[in-house]
């Protein structure tokens, strides 16, 4: 576990877990978030997952998966926002649990925090990437490159996103991406940099930029981003 240096989150830190099952995962998540609800403790798991196809809350198997889709692949229900999407070997999965409510973020700001930290690391890779009106992510001019859905759960957040790496990308046939067919997709590894990237790496840039975020909207008195509404489908807000 890395022990992050931090002014205003001193009580911060990053676990990279490798390959993962996804059951195993999620039980760690709910495990985690026990400990945050509360307190100042930020955990922050970067990880990849066996090949899994997740469905968040507006998902449905008959309307998201490809006829074609590899059986042997396991479906999983989850209670993200979103729709469905594609995890695999090479795709960095970031997973951070905070307590909003202690901190004063509201949800949609803590969605700009995550989506300007890893539009941040892409481009220390030299990939420029944006945000769209159409859906959520980020995307190249070349296609989705990252995928955002998370809960929250009485002020305590969980899920988070998912960053296209070096996976096999065309897996991503098997599903409806954010409710589009056979949507255009990226990934970084197709891009030229004399910069390590494999996965550990990628994740400890990005958390150094997710830092610098918090820290930004930590210091502004209003909301800095307005991404997303209030309903915004990437988000599942619980208060039970």
């Amino acid at each position: 576990m890395t022990e992050l240096n931090s002014t205003n989150f001193e009580n911060l830190s990053a676990e990279f877990l490798g390959l993962q099952d996804y059951s195993d995962v999620l039980a760690k998540q709910l495990e985690l978030v026990d400990t945050v609800r509360g307190t100042k403790t930020i955990r922050v798991l970067g990880l990849e997952f066996k090949p899994v196809i997740t469905l968040g809350v507006r998902g449905r198997r008959e309307d998201d998966l490809a006829e074609s889709v590899d059986v042997s692949i396991p479906v999983v229900k989850t209670d993200r926002g979103g729709q469905a999407t594609m995890h695999m070997p090479g795709q960095l999965v970031v997973y951070p649990m905070m307590d909003l409510k202690t901190y004063g973020i509201g949800v949609r700001d803590f969605v700009c925090v995550l989506s300007k930290a890893t539009a941040a690391t892409l481009n220390h890779y030299g990939i420029e990437a944006f945000s769209s009106d159409e859906a959520p992510g980020l995307y190249t001019v070349r296609g989705k490159i990252a995928f955002i859905g998370i809960r929250l759960d009485r002020g305590v957040v969980r899920h988070g996103l998912s960053l296209n790496v070096s996976n096999d990308i065309g897996q991503f046939g098997a599903i409806r991406s954010c409710g589009v067919t056979s949507a255009a997709v990226d990934k970084m590894a197709d891009y030229k940099t004399s910069l390590p990237m494999d996965l550990n790496s990628v994740f400890q840039n990005w958390m150094i930029e997710f830092q610098r975020e918090l820290d930004l909207v930590q210091r502004a008195n209003t909301e800095i981003c307005s991404l997303q509404s209030p309903k915004d489908p990437l988000t599942i807000v619980s208060n039970h």
